[in-house]
């Protein structure tokens, strides 16, 4: 398993200390852990504990263990010790995960690093390489195979083939997400199942969302799973798992007086100290494991070993005691202060490129030097090899030894050459080289960068880490001198929070309007903004979806404008689609058809339907779909049904979840109002499915609307559906309310709940009358006269009211609703004859013949009429 390769000097371990390669099995891993020589003292218990947790493993349980303390107390070096006896023993095999501070709002950092090691093993290769050994790493570990598997992995270990992943598994974004958890627990299980497994993560309080996201995960497995993990983290971290029974917790405390004496002895090694030297370092060292040894060491080296009786300077603080001995480096210390600057773990190859002007020999020599003072750790051979500072204190005090002038340039310096040389860190890393753009003070390539890591956290539903990135270019905008740039940085950041709110809590939420509503009020400032149109589309899904219609057209008519300058496909189809559907509520079905027909003049171009819109969906099944329904309301129903197939076929065959769950929904919708509720239940059962399949939470209260609809029992029919209404009112959707509150409605009616129903028949009047939705106000004046004759059976009344129906209904070229008014006025003792006429006049209106219930209901009265010479002809509207 393990290939000597080299032998180095160490300072408490002596000459000859052999240097080991691994095995591909595990090079990267076990690597990083045999080069930490730290010793463990007064953890006996512990480590004990460790072990027997390991025991049980063995038998086929997971287990996990949360060791927790202060920096210094020794987390990492318990933690090392342990992995180091089970794995290099070749018992277990080990996955090492480590947290950054800087990273942690990257997703899924630490497991990217995994791969890095584990797959690529470090190598800078082209994307057709890393997607070679991908497949090779997906076909060894989960044998048979999972098609998604590689794609799914593809994303995460880089920038690019989000989008294909997203069409190649027909998914959402958020399901990706999803998806990509279940398969990094099912790697960790069969890895597993091949050889117990060591999950080790340090530094668990720094990890990103995403991260936790898969500990959760994991430890909601399969208990049975072999998996032992071991997490550590500072006393503030308190997960809601720690108190699962399969997790227990371990709090290092400090030391007590006679094994920190035993330490500061390990530490000194042939050097002896005399005993009240020996207590002076244990108390000023006050039984933290690290202080304790860097106290002993910074003595050792300035040679204040003290003789019998005799005063010696010891170092206040721990950081103090540090900068002792990083002082004591000498000539190797400006090397030390530029690693610190470089991060807590860096590659050679990097700190090579920053020191383009220094002889590689010297640099090694210096490098080994720091090394063996103990303040940072090499991993493998030249030139591949890693450093990493022994304890995250170090870099700290190391950096801020530096002038900050001094510490600024060479942040820009790193930054500098990570954008030129390492171009691959850019793409997969931007928070990296955003960070040091950022302290050097660079403010606009920092928010280039933060923009950069945000689009690519949020291709990959990773919102609450795409979402920090954001707030950091927000923050960073005072610091951009020129305020054309800055403009256009915000506009740019705010067009992504609102496409990150969007996505996060739906299409409705406040904070959406006012992200969009500031990017476009900055794009007035600016000459031209490449994101502008989208913005606006975002803008008119949160208007249109609230039913605040009048702002929508107001929307759709900048749309309009751009559309014409920008002279694109995607665009011009857009913005007609979004000025007939801003019409299509508001009952101008005459209008919404003549934008819609415009926009149908461009959709077979080969062009990308999705780009134009902040939800990335592909506009023109929406489009086919609602032009489907109002070619219905306007008396077309053949020509209703074509559109609509078109819509689901166009959907269904593009592979499109999320415009399919759309179609459903709509072909529900169209179902109910053509009276078919066993049909419009099984569109909306399968709209529910595709949603809770692939993530698409917005439309599944409306279809439980629908599918309640259908139910036999009346009083729990109308129960089921003020439920799902009340959800769809809570998440601020009220597009098309009028329409779901008047079925209501009418099912109050029927169970004979006439006060309730008259109340929310009035509340709807109210709605349909603020809001402008007349598309439906003949639906709740129909019901009004159906409540009137009701209660007191005045047939003159109602028919007053179902006639002022009608006219409304005919006004907005609601044909069906303007029968259905009508057929309730010839059920009206004594207003047979005119509801004839009006029948007849419907009627002679429509295209062709429709299958829905009122059509064949009025259409076999009118038939029946002329018969008995009751209509003498039909008369057109």
């Amino acid at each position: 398993m393990l290939e000597e390769v080299a032998r180095q000097s160490h300072p408490r371990l002596g000459q000859g200390v052999a240097v080991y390669q691994l095995g591909k099995e595990l090079t990267g891993d076990l690597a990083n852990v045999m080069a930490e020589h730290s010793e463990i003292f007064g953890r006996d218990h512990e480590h004990s504990l460790l072990m027997e947790q390991w025991r049980t493993v063995l038998e086929g349980e997971s287990e996990y263990v949360l060791i927790k303390g202060e920096p210094g107390m020794g987390k990492t070096s318990l933690l090392f010790n342990a992995v180091k006896e089970l794995v290099a023993g070749g018992e277990a095999q080990l996955m090492l995960l480590s947290c950054e501070p800087y990273y942690r709002e990257s997703p899924f950092r630490p497991l990217i690093n995994f791969f890095e090691r584990r797959v690529f093993e470090g190598k800078r290769l082209t994307p057709a390489e890393r997607f070679q050994r991908l497949q090779e790493f997906v076909g060894g570990v989960l044998e048979e195979g999972d098609e998604e598997a590689v794609p799914l992995l593809a994303a995460l270990v880089s920038n690019t083939g989000d989008d294909e992943v997203l069409v190649s598994t027909n998914r959402s974004s958020k399901q990706v997400r999803e998806k990509t958890l279940a398969l990094l627990v099912t790697l960790m299980e069969r890895f597993s199942a091949r050889k117990p497994l060591v999950l080790a993560v340090e530094d668990l309080h720094w990890a990103d969302p995403s991260t936790r996201d898969l500990i959760e995960s994991l430890l909601a497995y399969d208990p049975s799973t072999p998996i032992l993990g071991l997490f550590t983290a500072r006393p503030e971290f308190e997960p809601a798992w720690a108190n699962l029974p399969d997790v227990i917790e371990i709090n290092l405390n400090k030391l007590p007086a006679r094994i920190a004496a035993e330490v500061v002895r390990e530490q000194a090694g042939d050097d002896r100290l005399a005993p009240e030297v020996v207590q002076q370092i244990i108390d000023h060292a006050g039984g933290i494991p690290l202080y304790i040894e860097q106290l002993t060491r910074s003595l050792l080296e300035s040679r204040q070993l003290g003789a019998q009786g005799e005063e010696i300077t010891i170092p206040s603080t721990l950081k103090a005691s540090l900068a002792a001995r990083i002082d004591h480096l000498g000539p190797a210390k400006p090397l030390l202060q530029l690693c610190s600057v470089l991060g807590f773990e860096f590659s050679y190859e990097l700190l090579r490129a920053v020191c383009e002007d220094s002889k590689e020999k010297l640099l090694r020599q210096v490098l080994g030097s720091i090394v063996n003072a103990g303040l940072i750790y090499q991993k493998g051979a030249f030139p591949e090899a890693t450093f990493k500072f022994k304890h995250r204190l170090i870099m700290e005090v190391a950096s801020q030894s530096l002038l900050r002038r001094t510490r600024q340039r060479l942040h820009q310096v790193i930054a500098d050459k990570l954008e030129s040389q390492f171009p691959e860190i850019g793409q997969t890393r931007p928070t990296q080289v955003a960070h040091h753009f950022s302290r050097a003070g660079n403010a606009p390539k920092a928010i280039e960068y933060w923009v950069g890591a945000a689009q690519l956290f949020q291709a990959r539903f990773a919102n609450q880490e795409a979402m920090a990135q954001v707030q950091r270019g927000l923050a960073s905008l005072k610091d951009v001198q020129d305020p054309e740039q800055r403009n256009q940085f915000e506009i740019t950041l705010q067009n992504l929070m609102g496409m990150i709110r969007l996505a996060t809590r739906g299409y409705t939420n406040p904070e959406v309007r006012v992200a969009f509503e500031r990017a476009l009020e900055l794009s007035d400032k600016v000459e031209q903004s490449p994101a502008l149109f989208k913005m606006i589309v975002g803008l008119w899904m949160y208007y249109l979806i609230r039913g605040e219609y009048d702002r929508a057209l107001e929307l759709s008519d900048q749309l309009l404008r751009l559309a014409e300058a920008i002279d694109e496909a995607p665009e011009q189809l857009q913005a007609n689609y979004c000025a007939g559907y801003s019409r299509y509520y508001r009952g101008d079905i005459p209008g919404t058809l003549e934008y819609f027909q415009r926009a149908l003049d461009y959709i077979d171009s080969d062009a990308d339907f999705s780009r134009q819109t902040p939800s990335r969906d592909d506009t023109r099944p929406h489009l086919l779909c609602m032009y489907a329904l109002a070619l219905w309301f306007h008396g077309d129903p053949e020509g209703a049904d074509s559109a609509m197939q078109k819509s689901l076929a166009m959907a269904r065959d593009h592979g499109q979840p999320y415009g399919l769950a759309w179609v459903l929904f709509f072909s529900t919708w169209l179902q109910r109002m053509r009276g078919k509720r066993e049909q419009a239940a099984t569109h909306a059962g399968e709209m529910i499915d595709i949603c809770q399949e692939r993530g698409f939470s917005f439309f599944v209260p409306l279809g439980m609307f629908f599918r309640a609809s259908a139910l036999e029992d009346p009083q729990e029919r109308v129960e089921a559906m003020q439920q799902a209404f009340a959800i769809v009112l809570a998440a601020g959707a009220r597009s098309g309310s009028g329409y779901l509150r008047a079925l209501v409605v009418g099912e109050l009616i029927g169970l004979g709940e006439l006060d309730k129903a008259e109340d929310l028949a009035r509340e709807n009047a109210g709605y349909i009358e603020a809001q402008g939705e007349w598309l439906y106000g003949s639906e709740n004046l129909r019901l009004q006269a159906l409540l009137a004759y009701r209660k007191d059976g005045d047939a003159g009344r109602a028919a007053c009211v179902l006639l002022q129906a009608i006219e409304q209904a005919r006004e907005v070229h609601n044909l069906p609703f303007a029968l259905s008014c009508a057929l309730n006025l010839h059920a009206l003792p004594g207003h047979e004859g005119q509801a004839l006429q009006l029948l007849d006049e419907v009627l002679a209106c429509y295209a062709g013949e429709d299958t829905s219930e009122d059509y064949q209901q009025a259409l076999a009265i009118v038939n029946e009429a002329t018969k008995r010479g009751l209509l003498a002809r039909r008369v057109s509207l």
